[in-house]
């Protein structure tokens, strides 16, 4: 459960939930809130976690992925996915993911493979160049 995964990570970093607050912006109750499972883990929020935690960042989505994906998804994004990606073939592994999912649920992919550009984009110290790019894509998939 993401839940477990962050608080995990969060002590290993030595960070308390205050501090872990203050570095992502999110307010502190929230976190202690997502760590007991009474809030939600949203997309946005997971960003900002990552951008904190970017060594984790796998973990963290992985982490993520098996707690709003649906669970038909969430089996095959992660059951043979270490395989596929390990192939380098991006188009295989995009229609495997694909294949026999419904609308929602392919949405709901391409949306996380969005989150993922949005994450690497600030990494590379790259996002506002690519900001208009990946909300053009953002609104291309809200037509979905």
């Amino acid at each position: 459960m993401f839940r477990e995964v962050l608080k995990k990570i969060r002590e290993e970093k030595g960070d308390s939930i205050r501090s872990l607050g203050e570095k992502t912006e999110i307010h502190f109750t929230y976190i202690s809130n997502i760590e007991r499972g009474a809030r939600p883990v949203n997309k946005e929020i997971l960003s900002k976690i990552i951008k904190v935690y970017p060594d984790k960042e796998r973990e963290l989505t992985q982490a993520y992925l098996e707690e709003v994906l649906p669970d038909d998804v969430a089996k095959k994004v992660l059951q043979d996915n270490k395989f596929l990606l390990e192939q380098g073939n991006d188009k295989e592994l995009l229609n495997y993911l694909m294949a026999g999912s419904t609308a929602e649920n392919r949405k709901a992919v391409l949306e996380l493979m969005i989150l993922q550009r949005e994450v690497e984009a600030r990494k590379n110290g790259t996002y506002e160049n690519r900001k208009a790019e990946l909300e053009a894509i953002k609104r291309e998939i809200e037509k979905l």
